[in-house]
């Protein structure tokens, strides 16, 4: 869409409702969008003052030189419409609105909100909100927010996109994600969506070709089955995650409130979103633990998992966590270790799990041979590996050795805690995610087997109706 690919690539940004008072969100959003480096040229709007934070400051968006292809509205609720209209008039391609007081309110705020897009019908305008708390494209420090939390990160450019119906806990996760040490492309928060809404969103993410992994944070949907034929195109392309929340009666009530959004009956979004073949995660961590797993790993062939770990007890809850999530632990061939047996003790369990025994922890190369051998193996799809040591930086190293070049996930779980955080620093450099308990390590590997086979499903429909196509034919 192009009003999007504008707004978050865009030569001039506008502040309309900037202020020079620190304590509002007018001079927030012009010092987070300058102190986060963005390279465009940065317009604040106010009538009553001259300059803001050094910059001069415009009395109207239309006396603005030259294009601006993204606004953000500051401004109370009944002071919207008027800002919206000039920037319809300036041709603004993408207009964020800030303001809250619209349809979360109730009727009045609805037709409030409903004003506001018969405002831009008929022009090339398009609205995100309102009630958002803004946009961010991390590849070109665009922060349009006023959120700041988030000014306070690095925003280190990544691949995994989010999406969120909420603006405070959008942006609490926004955070979270950065220290799970998971980059992130594009941020967007939704607001009321009383013009995009996420079917486009998600559209313009499956086409983004900086993002590799969609998550999604959802209350409820305005229009479901649009939403549904968007995401069966977008899976096709990406993973899609999606945190879906309101499953109680009382949640569902509480979404209504928020963002004035038709949560509905959990059931019927559970099975439209195994219909789209989109990843439904049951909490924050699952999404984050995915999507890292997903957006840096390779993709997962089959379920047959080998588990080598350094403790007995920790391969038997991984092989458990593992057969929960619908993956297999085989029993492998005699041959399997042929390559590293002389180097393994006679004590060493070669079955699967594969315990070396807290020795390891003295011969760190054993996991080196062990994983190197596993991700050669035809018997098996992906890895898990499980690590009881601390402060074995050297252990680190010895199975990112395995694992490198694989074309089969690894994941780690290393269950020490924040002991062992220059090891598990060591691993997520390598690329390879690490993760504190089994659970979490099998889950993870869990969504890359779900998103392969909706994948696999989606290929075999194609195949069939290709073939239907050309016996009609005939």
């Amino acid at each position: 869409m192009k009003a999007l690919k504008m707004g978050f690539e865009p030569r001039a940004v506008a502040v309309l409702g900037a202020s020079r008072d620190p304590a509002k969100f007018g001079h927030w959003t012009v010092d987070i969008l300058l102190r986060a480096g963005f390279p465009g040229k940065v317009y604040p709007v106010n009538p009553g003052t001259e300059e803001i934070l050094g910059l001069k400051c415009w009395p109207d968006v239309r006396e603005i030189p030259g294009p601006v292809d993204l606004a953000c509205i500051c401004q109370p609720a009944p002071k919207v419409r008027p800002l919206l209209e000039a920037c319809v008039e300036k041709k603004v391609p993408l207009v964020v609105i800030f303001s809250s007081g619209f349809a979360e309110t109730g009727p009045e705020g609805k037709k409030a909100e409903a004003e506001l897009v018969r405002t831009i019908r008929g022009s090339s305008t398009r609205i995100v909100g309102p009630n958002s708390l803004g946009i961010i494209n991390t590849a070109n420090r665009l922060i349009a927010s006023f959120g700041r939390e988030i000014v306070q990160r690095d925003h280190p450019p990544g691949e995994v996109a989010f999406l969120s119906q909420s603006g405070a806990f959008g942006q609490a996760l926004y955070c979270w994600a950065q220290d799970m040490n998971l980059g992130l492309s594009k941020f967007i928060s939704t607001g009321n969506e009383a013009d995009l809404g996420c079917p486009e969103y998600l559209e313009y993410l499956a086409r983004d070709a900086g993002t590799r992994v969609i998550m999604m944070y959802l209350e409820g949907l305005q229009h479901g089955r649009r939403f549904i034929e968007v995401a069966r195109r977008a899976v096709a392309q990406k993973p899609v995650l999606v945190l879906k929340v309101g499953r109680s009666r009382a949640g569902r009530r509480a979404a209504a409130s928020h963002t004035g959004a038709l949560a509905g009956e959990d059931e019927v979004y559970a099975a439209a979103f195994r219909q789209a073949g989109v990843i439904r995660v049951g909490d924050p961590e699952d999404m984050f633990d995915a999507a890292r797993a997903l957006v840096r790993q390779p993709p997962l062939a089959g379920n047959r998992i080998a588990i080598v770990t350094s403790s007995g007890g920790i391969g038997v809850q991984t092989a458990d966590a593992c057969e929960d999530m619908g993956l297999e632990v085989p029993v492998l061939g005699e041959g399997t270790f042929g390559e590293v047996g002389g180097e393994l003790p006679h004590f060493a369990a070669v079955a699967n799990p594969i315990d070396l025994t807290s020795q390891v922890h003295l011969n760190p190369h054993w996991f080196a041979g062990v994983v190197r051998a596993l991700v050669r193996c035809p018997e098996v799809d992906g890895v898990i590996v499980g690590v009881s040591a601390f402060r074995q930086v050297e252990i680190a190293r010895q199975i990112a050795a395995g694992a490198e070049g694989s074309a089969k996930p690894v994941l780690v779980s290393w269950t020490i805690g924040s002991a062992a955080r220059d090891a598990v620093a060591e691993l997520e450099a390598q690329g390879i995610p690490v993760y504190p308990t089994p659970d979490r390590a099998a889950r993870a590997m869990g969504r890359l087997w779900e998103y392969t086979r909706f994948r696999r499903r989606q290929r075999e429909r194609l195949a069939a109706d290709q073939g239907q196509e050309r016996g009609d034919a005939s």
